[in-house]
C-alpha cells in the first residue's frame, strides 16, 4: 500500500481511537482507503442520483458508524453475495454492485482498546498530615473579652486577620462576643484588641482554664477557627477623660441640653447631654481619636419651631397668594410669624391701621419694624442672645415692606469635630452649632442662615415670649 493509503489509515485510527462499538471500514480498489459516513450511502437520498461514482468521491475523513448487529448483517451479505440479505436501510443494488465489482470492499473491526495510563505512585505521607489534609477545617470563630475577675468590656473592639488574609473588625454583640461565620477557609487567626473601653461594674464568672491572656499594647494573639476563645485582660487599660463644650454661634451662647455623641471606627461609643453651661463630660475613654457630633437636644425642643418646621417649603405665604388679611402681591413674613406663634399658644398683639380703600380701621399682624423695635411687643420682650423659639427681625425701609422677620430655629453642626483622648489625662473639645432661621420668603417658607450673615448680625433684633 502506498504512502497515501498509509496516511489515511493513520487518520482513520486516530479518528476512531476514542469511540466505542464496531466501525464499517470501506476500501476502494484495495489501494486508497475510503471512510464513508452514514449520510453518504445509507437510505435512498437524492445524492445517489449521479450514480455509483459518488461513493468514490467521498474524502478519507468521512466515517460511517453502525451498530455491531447492522455491521454484521452487511458483512454476512457480502460473504454470501446474497443481495436479498442486505438491511433495508442500505441502497442494495448500487452498494452490492460496487462490492461485487471489486470497487469497494468492506470488513468490520472492533474498536481498538487503548491501554490505560499507569496510576501515579503515591508519595508516602505522615498519617497525621494525611488526616489533616482530608479533614476540612471549621470556618467559624467566636471571641469574648473578660477581665481577671470576670468583668466584661462592652465597648471592646477587635481586629481579626483570617487565614485567607482578609481582615475583619468590629465591636461585640449583645451577648458580649465577637463572631465570624462562613469564612473562606479555616486555620489560624491573628487577633488584636483595637479598643478596650471601660470594664463593666459587675463581675461575672471567673475566666475558664486555658483562656488567652492579653495586656494593653501586647502582641497579637493566635487562635484557631472552630472554637470559642476567651481573652483575659491581665492589666487595667489606661483611660482618659473628655470634656465637650457645645455652643451656638453667632451671638455665642451655650447650648444646654444638646445631645453629644462620640464615634470611633464609625460606631457610637458614648453619648450624653450638655448641662446648662453646654458642657458634656465623658470619663474612662480609651486613648485615641474620636469624632464628636452634637445636635439640639429633644428636651430643648420649642413648639413654635416645631410648628414652623412643618411649613418649610410651603407656598401658603407666598407673595403671589392672598391670605387674610393681606391680598396677593403683599409680603407676608410677619403673617407667618403671627400664625406660628398662635399655633404654639403664644399671644401676639394685633395692630390696626386706617384703610383708605375700606375707609375704616383694619387689623394686621405686627410688622417687621414692630418686631425690630427696642421696646416690648405685648408679652414679647427684647433679648440680646437668641434661642430657638425667639423672633428675629431686621428693619429696613422698603417701598412695600418695613423689613423682614422670622423665627429662630435649632442650630446645626456644620462638620464633625475630632478630639484626641490621652491616657491618664483630661482632654477638651469645642463644638460650634450654627444658628438657623425659618421665615416666609417671596415664594416659599425658607430654612436658612438669614439674620446671621456677616452683613446682618449688627442689625438683628430678637424678642422672646415671656
Amino acid at each position: 500500500m502506498d504512502k497515501v493509503a498509509e496516511r489515511n489509515r493513520t487518520v482513520f485510527w486516530n479518528d476512531i481511537r476514542e469511540r466505542r462499538g464496531s466501525v464499517l471500514r470501506l476500501t476502494c480498489g484495495g489501494c486508497m482507503e475510503k471512510l464513508l459516513r452514514q449520510s453518504c450511502f445509507m437510505g435512498r437520498a437524492p445524492v445517489y442520483s449521479t450514480g455509483l461514482h459518488k461513493f468514490m468521491l467521498v474524502s478519507y475523513h468521512d466515517v460511517l458508524h453502525v451498530k455491531p448487529a447492522l455491521a454484521k448483517e452487511i458483512i454476512d451479505a457480502i460473504d454470501t453475495q446474497d443481495r436479498s440479505a442486505f438491511p433495508d436501510a442500505i441502497d442494495r443494488e448500487r452498494f452490492v454492485e460496487a462490492l461485487l465489482s471489486g470497487a469497494l470492499t468492506a470488513l468490520v473491526e472492533e474498536h481498538p482498546v487503548r491501554p490505560l495510563d499507569p496510576m501515579p505512585v503515591p508519595v508516602p505521607k505522615d498519617e497525621k498530615d494525611e488526616d489533616e489534609a482530608l479533614t476540612p477545617r471549621p470556618t467559624w470563630i467566636a471571641l469574648e473579652v473578660r477581665g481577671t475577675q470576670g468583668e466584661r468590656f462592652p465597648q471592646a473592639r477587635v481586629r481579626v486577620r483570617l487565614p485567607s488574609g482578609e481582615t475583619r473588625s468590629g465591636g461585640l454583640r449583645e451577648d458580649q462576643t465577637w463572631q465570624a461565620h462562613d469564612l473562606a477557609t479555616g486555620g489560624v487567626c491573628e487577633v488584636e484588641i483595637e479598643e478596650l473601653g471601660s470594664p463593666s461594674a459587675e463581675c461575672g464568672e471567673a475566666p475558664p482554664e486555658g483562656a488567652l491572656e492579653w495586656s494593653p499594647g501586647g502582641p497579637a494573639l493566635e487562635v484557631s477557627t472552630g472554637q470559642s476563645h476567651t481573652i483575659v485582660v491581665t492589666a487595667p487599660a489606661a483611660v482618659g477623660d473628655l470634656e465637650v463644650v457645645v455652643y451656638a454661634t453667632p451671638f455665642d451662647s451655650p447650648a444646654p441640653g444638646a445631645l453629644v455623641m462620640l464615634q470611633r471606627h464609625g460606631a457610637v461609643v458614648a453619648s450624653g447631654h450638655a448641662n446648662e453651661d453646654g458642657l458634656a463630660t465623658f470619663s474612662d475613654l480609651s486613648p485615641g481619636f474620636y469624632e464628636v457630633f452634637a445636635s439640639w437636644g429633644d428636651d430643648a425642643k420649642d413648639p413654635m419651631v416645631e410648628a414652623a418646621l412643618q411649613e418649610v417649603g410651603s407656598e401658603l405665604w407666598a407673595k403671589r397668594r392672598a391670605r387674610d388679611p393681606y391680598p396677593a402681591g403683599a409680603n407676608k413674613c410677619n403673617l407667618f410669624v403671627y400664625e406660628m406663634a398662635l399655633r404654639a399658644g403664644r399671644n401676639v398683639p394685633r395692630m390696626t391701621r386706617f384703610s383708605l380703600s375700606q375707609f375704616s380701621e383694619v387689623w394686621h399682624p405686627p410688622l417687621a419694624r414692630d418686631w425690630a423695635s427696642d421696646g416690648a411687643l405685648g408679652p414679647w420682650v427684647k433679648v440680646n442672645t437668641p434661642r430657638p423659639g425667639d423672633t428675629i427681625a431686621i428693619p429696613h425701609d422698603y417701598s412695600n415692606a418695613t423689613g423682614h422677620v422670622g423665627i429662630v430655629a435649632y442650630p446645626e453642626q456644620a462638620t464633625s469635630q475630632q478630639a484626641e483622648v490621652r491616657a491618664g489625662e483630661g482632654s477638651s473639645c469645642e463644638v460650634p452649632l450654627l444658628r438657623r432661621t425659618i421665615s416666609a420668603g417671596a415664594y416659599l417658607v425658607l430654612y436658612n442662615d438669614w439674620g446671621y450673615r456677616s452683613d446682618q448680625v449688627e442689625d438683628a433684633v430678637f424678642k422672646r415670649y415671656e
